[in-house]
């Protein structure tokens, strides 16, 4: 399959599953479950700081969700236009 459009058709590039995570993401994850881990212990007798570390951890969520989504739209409209000029380029 060669086409671009029949690999996004068919899920095998374009989507959040088909992108693979880095090495040093990798890293990083383990470094920040390793926070996490650490941080939920200390907090277990504090029930409402807790709470609140929990709605913390929600919150950078979505708002990682939300960053990702604005930039992977803006990317995907460049690149449209980037194939737009290279498209309508006169040699």
């Amino acid at each position: 399959m060669k086409s671009a459009i029949e690999q996004m058709c068919f899920g095998l590039r374009g989507t959040y599953e088909s992108v693979r995570a880095s090495e040093k993401y990798s890293q990083l994850m383990d470094k920040v479950c390793e926070f996490d881990d650490k941080l939920t212990e200390k907090l277990k007798d504090d029930k409402e700081a807790a709470e609140l570390y929990r709605q913390f951890k929600d919150a950078i969520d979505e708002a990682s969700c939300e960053e990702c989504e604005t930039f992977y739209k803006e990317g995907f409209r460049f690149g449209v236009l980037l194939g737009i000029d290279v498209s309508e380029e006169k040699n």
